[in-house]
């Protein structure tokens, strides 16, 4: 007869309860980085990254870069994300629509309410869809599972 030992009893929970919070952490960090890029693409092409230097800050210098150019550049001097923010459409930079947010929506409700995303990306379980300075995430049913605001 097996016998488990203490040590084992312990050792498994805590194993997976570090595992939990690195991987979440590190998902997290994986968001905030992606916003913090979708915001210097609208600001500055990606192609002149490599002569700014842009692509050797860490995400946290590039999402304070983006807000201080934001802050000292007037709004309507600021390249538009999507033709659908122009044009009536629905807008991303209305807070009042990412308020309506419900977890479980479609990607076309999504869409109505916010119009297009910036950029899409997705992963084994997830989709992304990032906006300039917020974020929604579908489940692997194509439902809204959470979201940042801008």
């Amino acid at each position: 007869m097996n016998s488990i030992s203490w040590r084992r009893v312990i050792a498994v929970p805590l194993f997976l309860f570090v595992f939990y919070f690195v991987w979440g952490e590190m998902r997290a960090e994986s968001r905030r980085s992606s916003s913090a890029e979708v915001e210097l693409d609208r600001l500055i092409p990606r192609e002149k990254w490599g002569a700014t230097g842009l692509n050797k800050l860490t995400p946290a210098e590039q999402q304070t870069l983006a807000e201080e150019i934001s802050s000292l550049v007037s709004p309507a001097q600021l390249p538009q994300a999507a033709p659908s923010a122009q044009s009536g459409s629905p807008d991303w930079r209305d807070k009042s629509q990412w308020r309506k947010l419900q977890r479980g929506m479609s990607k076309d409700d999504v869409r109505k309410l916010l119009g297009e995303p910036a950029k899409i990306s997705s992963a084994k379980f997830y989709e992304f869809w990032y906006y300039a300075g917020g974020n929604v995430t579908f489940d692997n049913k194509d439902r809204l599972d959470y979201w940042d605001e801008p």
